[in-house]
């Protein structure tokens, strides 16, 4: 059996918050793991997929999850093929600790981002996690309240924009639409060229800790040319529109070349 462990020893690890209030919506481009509860957070179950038709949770073991704050999770490959560019996370739930200036339905501690390799047929990889808070949280008598696994698979995507016909890009297993890029004008200038996206949720959970990031692909070859480093976007509520806004000063203009995007949740405070 493949492991992998998402633990982390350092307790100044950054801790993320978030805030949700949900309603009863339908999920629109949503997730089998990312269904709608009357509650503001709730487990994961056995059978979900956290990425439709690729993946699929087998087991869970929460046994010790307020013992020593720690989840294992088992996962198939239920694709008919290799993947190979695979990331996962572990996000654990908090009651709000009552420091934030804004009321929270509830806290989060997010894992590290770690990649995942998967062959076809593969079943039972294992993902453990260990919320980096745990003891600084039982110290105030807060017991965890839930974990969710978030995989996601790398996609580079070219990002086209919503119109009154197309809906835009979708990102991240379809959470997130591309809804408006900044114009071709502002890409190609020599003076401080600019680019940025606006990403809007379409889920009907909040989606915080999000990163963006430009790929950009050679012409004939699609090969990729150039990227630029990772810029962070605010938590989005469902329906929330958020802009990534690209620091094209070590990437250059950006002249005739497709622009992808990749997006991924990272850990920290946000």
């Amino acid at each position: 059996m493949t492991q992998m462990n998402l633990s982390s020893p350092s307790r100044a690890a950054a801790f993320s918050l978030a805030a949700l209030a949900l309603l009863a919506m339908t999920a629109c481009q949503g997730t089998k793991g990312e269904e709608t509860t009357t509650q503001d957070f709730s487990n994961d179950q056995v059978g979900n997929e956290p990425v439709d038709g690729v993946i699929r949770i087998a087991a869970i073991d929460r046994d010790r999850l307020n013992v020593d704050g720690s989840v294992t999770y088992r996962i198939d490959n239920v694709s008919d093929e290799d993947l190979e560019s695979l990331s996962a996370t572990v996000v654990f739930y908090y009651p709000p600790s009552g420091d934030s200036e804004i009321a929270l339905s509830f806290e989060t501690d997010v894992t590290e981002e770690r990649s995942v390799v998967l062959f076809k047929g593969q079943s039972g990889f294992e993902i453990s996690a260990t919320s980096r808070v745990f003891a600084e949280r039982k110290a105030k008598n807060q017991k965890l309240l839930a974990t969710r696994l978030d995989v996601t698979r790398e996609e580079l995507v070219a990002a086209v924009e919503r119109d009154a016909e197309t809906p835009g890009t979708r990102l991240f297993n379809g959470r997130l639409e591309c809804v408006a890029i900044s114009p071709e004008d502002d890409r190609v200038r020599f003076d401080n060229p600019t680019l940025w996206v606006d990403l809007e949720n379409i889920s009907p959970r909040n989606v915080s800790n999000l990163e963006v990031k430009v790929v950009l692909l050679e012409t004939v070859s699609r090969r990729r040319a150039r990227e630029s480093g990772w810029h962070k976007v605010k938590t989005l509520g469902p329906g929330q529109v958020g802009r990534a806004t690209i620091d094209l000063s070590k990437l250059g203009r950006i002249f005739g070349e497709d622009i992808l995007l990749k997006v991924r949740q990272s850990a920290g405070l946000f």
